[in-house]
């Protein structure tokens, strides 16, 4: 998160018990979290003195052009509607504002291998995204698409060796086919 200042606004979906928001705290921001699970956001609220709402974003309802960055990590592939979730995230990110998207990458190596079997493959997932579809999804809501990282290869457990992990690992990453993807999108300002 380059280039910010102290006193930034940041939105944390699905914040858990608010490590993140913890940290950016200590930073100087300002921070706000959203979490279903209400033991979590209590437990973040009560032991990190956090600002976390318990419910989703869309009962939060925050006001308009609220937050300088909104972040979201492992959250995007759990909604089944993110069309009206990513208008909500519009919505509250001011003009200028950044979104940083954190997900499983399904165009990446480990889904190729394992495909089923992959460990992103679970229930709770409703929608899995390539880097090329959440690319697409984003831009859809008016985000102007800025850049992405992915990384990781091969999880523990996976029975290879650890020389082979750490190979496939590194290559994963140099050519984009990581297991998990970052994205950063600017609002924008006009």
């Amino acid at each position: 998160m380059e280039n910010l200042d102290e006193n930034v606004k940041v939105l944390d979906i699905g914040c858990a018990t608010g490590l993140f928001l913890d940290h950016m705290k200590g930073l100087g921001w300002d921070t706000y979290g959203v979490e279903v699970c209400s033991s979590a956001a209590e437990y973040g609220n009560r032991v990190r003195n956090l600002n976390i709402f318990t419910g989703t974003l869309a009962q939060a309802d925050f006001p308009d052009n609220m937050f300088d960055v909104v972040h979201l990590s492992h959250v995007i592939e759990h909604i089944n509607d993110p069309n009206s979730f990513l208008e909500n995230i519009v919505r509250v990110l001011k003009p200028g504002g950044v979104l940083y998207c954190v997900t499983p990458n399904i165009s990446g190596l480990q889904s190729h291998i394992f495909k089923e079997r992959w460990r992103s493959v679970i229930p709770d997932h409703m929608i899995l995204y390539s880097v090329k579809t959440l690319k697409q999804l984003l831009v859809k809501h008016g985000l102007i698409y800025k850049k992405h990282k992915t990384w990781g290869g091969m999880c523990a457990g996976s029975g290879y060796p650890e020389s082979i992990k750490k190979f496939l690992d590194r290559t994963a990453k140099i050519v984009g086919f990581g297991d998990v993807v970052i994205t950063k999108s600017i609002k924008p300002t006009n």
